[in-house]
């Protein structure tokens, strides 16, 4: 049961474009709040059960989208719901540099699920491919909010509720293309030695 919850609260985030989208069109800007408060709240829920690392990475991006879902209802600017996925990005970046920073960082953590006994070089890998990814949230909280200040709702849907998306599946996909090959590589220099 908590699984099916754990999804469709995730799938609700990944729709919140389109849900943003449709209550606009059907609603004002503080009933479309309202729904993303209960999407906040029901995130986090899921919170008491989670990892303490989790738990601490998650409080800020859920702090963020509630904090910007109170000011709607308190401002009924729907300018307030748009600002959402350019600073969840900012929030994912802040994440990710604070790991580089503070190590192991976050693609090192992610990796080592899989191999607990990463080599020097997969841990140098890492820390280059959580580099990218701080670039590609940069990249995307510039776009997003560059969609927000063009004032185009059916533009700022597009590019936040399917453009970024694939941009980001492409990168994730290409990272993993990039990652077989350096551990080939890896591999070969491990023969060699």
């Amino acid at each position: 049961m908590i699984l099916l919850f754990r999804i469709v609260v995730g799938a609700l985030l990944v729709a919140y474009p389109l849900l943003v989208y449709w209550g606009l069109q059907t609603f004002d800007a503080r009933r479309v709040a309202i729904l993303l408060l209960v999407v906040v709240a029901l995130r986090a829920s899921l919170i008491r059960g989670a990892r303490r690392d989790e738990a601490r990475r998650l409080l800020p991006i859920l702090g963020i989208a509630g904090a910007l879902g109170l000011l709607v209802l308190l401002s009924n600017r729907e300018e307030f719901l748009l600002m959402n996925p350019a600073l969840m990005s900012l929030a994912f970046l802040g994440v990710f540099a604070v790991s580089l920073v503070r190590p192991p960082s976050m693609v090192e953590r992610f990796a080592r699920l899989q191999d607990p006994n990463l080599p020097p070089r997969g841990v140098a890998y890492c820390r280059g491919v959580t580099k990218v990814w701080c670039a590609f949230f940069g990249a995307n909280a510039a776009a997003a909010l560059w969609t927000v200040w063009h004032g185009d709702l059916q533009l700022w849907t597009l590019y936040n509720g399917l453009v970024s998306y694939l941009l980001m599946g492409a990168l994730f996909g290409a990272e993993f293309l990039v990652r077989i090959r350096v551990k080939r590589s890896f591999a070969r220099d491990e023969e060699v030695s």
